[in-house]
């Protein structure tokens, strides 16, 4: 017999112990560990090289973004920074179907394939982190982002920056473009 709960606040030790009761409360766990296990899970045109790659870009942007979501933003629907890791891991694997055929993959440039990465990372970091806050985070968001995609980190983020990074700072695609003053562009418009 197995029950879910959503927490043991009412369960005795006793309760605990008879049951064999394992619980982790989410915050604790954090995103990493889901997210090293997503990286097995991963297309086989997935090398290790692009996994380092993408290891490094999750360590990079998503610890300081998720902080911009949840805590400088407002959420019209709060989440668990699991739940928004997750989605970027979703999102970032459903655009990854040439990476199916790792003979695809191999017959391209490493190059090429290294600026596909962090474009399709960047896609998927603004689309589920960055879209669920509201209109004016998005902005704020749009900001921050930029910033950090610079190496610029804000002072107010630089706790949650992860240290000793190789490459941090050095995205290899593109960067956004800014629009104009008249029309002034978020990354939400390019993605």
């Amino acid at each position: 017999m197995i029950f879910e709960v959503q927490d043991l606040a009412v369960a005795s030790p006793a309760t605990v112990s008879r049951c064999g009761m394992v619980y982790v409360q989410p915050s604790l766990l954090g995103w990493r560990p889901v997210m090293v296990s997503w990286l097995d899970t991963l297309p086989p045109g997935v090398t290790e090289t692009h996994k380092e790659q993408i290891t490094a870009l999750f360590d990079w942007l998503v610890p300081p973004c998720l902080r911009v979501a949840t805590k400088i933003c407002k959420m019209p629907q709060p989440m668990q920074e699991i739940n928004l890791a997750q989605s970027l891991m979703r999102l970032f694997d459903s655009l990854l179907d040439e990476f199916k055929d790792p003979a695809t993959i191999e017959s391209m440039k490493e190059a090429l394939v290294s600026v596909w990465i962090d474009s399709l990372f960047l896609f998927s970091l603004v689309w589920s982190i960055g879209a669920s806050v509201d209109e004016e985070g998005r902005a704020k968001f749009d900001s921050y982002l930029r910033r950090l995609m610079f190496n610029d980190v804000p002072e107010e983020l630089t706790m949650w920056m992860t240290p000793g990074l190789k490459g941090q700072g050095k995205i290899k695609c593109k960067p956004f473009p800014s629009g104009t003053e008249e029309a002034p562009e978020t990354v939400n418009d390019f993605c």
